[in-house]
């Protein structure tokens, strides 16, 4: 690749246009406002948890621990690697 960018991301906390306390991810560091995933942050009667509002694939869908949240977005961030 001599060099060039193959991956990047910004990552964000969502404002009142995109979801006030949400966490986007863009795949380009200059979004411009588009994101490529959104993580809300919700409960229920035992827990706080991460849920995934773009990607509802069986591995992102359901409640997402810290670790399932930053898992998720770190394989945003290499797939391009791993083509």
């Amino acid at each position: 690749m001599q060099g060039a960018v193959v991956s990047e991301c910004c990552i964000a906390i969502g404002d009142a246009h995109f979801g006030r306390g949400s966490i986007t991810y863009s795949s380009q560091i200059a979004s411009s406002g588009s994101y490529n995933e959104m993580l809300s942050v919700d409960c229920d009667d035992q827990s706080m948890f991460f849920k995934s509002l773009i990607g509802m694939s069986s591995r992102a869908a359901g409640k997402l621990s810290q670790e399932g949240a930053a898992e998720l977005l770190w394989s945003k961030l290499i797939e391009r690697l791993q083509r």
